[in-house]
């Protein structure tokens, strides 16, 4: 029996959520290196800290920083080729927890920057300084959680925006972050 020679082949792209991908430090070109063992790989991804800065509040805007790994030192040194910018708008319903699932696992690589960002509208939804704050925890929490099945070392800015209308607020990120990929 076995595969049809007669139908294509299908070829599913890897991604970072993969046991067997090795670590790719060239930014994604395909040209990593050999696979090691999985047990060794568990071992480096326990090692990469994940650091959180305090919350940040200002009177419409609650901002939080994860930095995975060696990010900043890293950084410093120059390792880091290129570094791309990408936007993820969530509110954590199904669709956007996937969004973003698909963004870390896929999208990201050593060195880039995720922005995750949810805009409340001022008239429709509470947005005092105490419930941006929880919403930023759980953003928080969410994306911790997906991280930490990765080895990538990356900087993950969490915003909570509270603006009249939640569709400006998204536009102006978007062209003030000059983002390489945006999923909403």
């Amino acid at each position: 029996m076995g595969r049809d020679p007669n139908k294509a082949k299908h070829v599913f792209p890897s991604s970072n959520f993969d046991s067997s991908r090795a670590a790719s430090t060239d930014g994604g070109s395909g040209t990593d290196a050999p696979v090691p063992n999985r047990e060794e790989e568990f071992r480096k991804a326990a090692r990469l800290a994940i650091h959180k800065s305090d919350i940040i509040h200002s009177p419409d805007r609650t901002v939080m920083t994860i930095t995975r790994g060696e990010f900043l030192e890293m950084k410093k040194l120059g390792e880091f080729s290129r570094q791309r910018k990408y936007l993820v708008s969530s509110d954590l319903s199904p669709q956007a927890t996937y969004a973003m699932e698909w963004a870390i696992g896929t999208v990201l690589r050593e060195g880039d920057i995720l922005y995750v960002t949810e805009c409340l509208g001022k008239d429709d939804e509470p947005c005092d300084e105490k419930d941006r704050e929880l919403k930023c925890r759980a953003l928080a929490e969410e994306t911790e959680r997906l991280l930490k099945r990765t080895r990538l070392q990356v900087k993950v800015i969490i915003e909570i925006v509270a603006a009249k209308v939640p569709k400006h607020m998204i536009t102006e990120m978007v062209c003030l972050l000059t983002s390489k990929l945006i999923v909403d």
